[in-house]
């Protein structure tokens, strides 16, 4: 039981390190493929306001930039001034936040530890995983509460 526990921990902490060096070392274009609506209003911080960034959110709800610039400006106030610098930390912040939702569920949506450790070993390193994790994108944010609420519906209808 001891092995298991500590495979499992080896397997979740690697695939959450493959995740945060992808949010820091991916700034690309695909990474940031929604420019306009995507990063440009929470980077950099010191620029930005709140209020501003709801105002001008469009026909678009301003949840996503809101939250993102949430993030921005908490790197901000930990001494990130760069915004560079102030993109890695949203990017590795919202890829963990992601990575914890799907690594929680994904293994107790199955019975066996065999089908467990598949499940988190697909949730940590399926090949795209870890990039699309760590996508500032209304679609990767709303997925983690999707599974969340997929996973409570489940164990409620489980268990009665």
């Amino acid at each position: 039981m001891r092995t298991r526990t500590n495979r499992i921990h080896l397997i979740w902490g690697l695939g959450l390190l493959l995740t945060l060096s992808v949010g820091y070392f991916n700034q690309g274009i695909i990474a940031l493929d929604d420019y306009s609506e995507g990063f440009a209003r929470f980077i950099p911080a010191q620029n930005l306001s709140f209020q501003e960034n709801a105002d001008t959110s469009g026909i678009r709800l301003p949840f996503q930039s809101l939250f993102l610039l949430a993030l921005s400006k908490l790197g901000l106030s930990l001494g990130l001034l760069q915004p560079l610098s102030q993109l890695r930390f949203v990017l590795m912040i919202l890829g963990a936040l992601v990575f914890f939702a799907h690594t929680y569920c994904a293994p107790r949506f199955f019975k066996t530890d065999r089908e467990k450790t598949i499940a988190l070993v697909l949730s940590s390193f399926y090949f795209i995983l870890p990039l699309i994790y760590s996508r500032p994108l209304i679609e990767n944010m709303s997925g983690a509460f999707v599974t969340l609420g997929a996973f409570f519906s489940y164990r409620f209808f489980e268990e009665g």
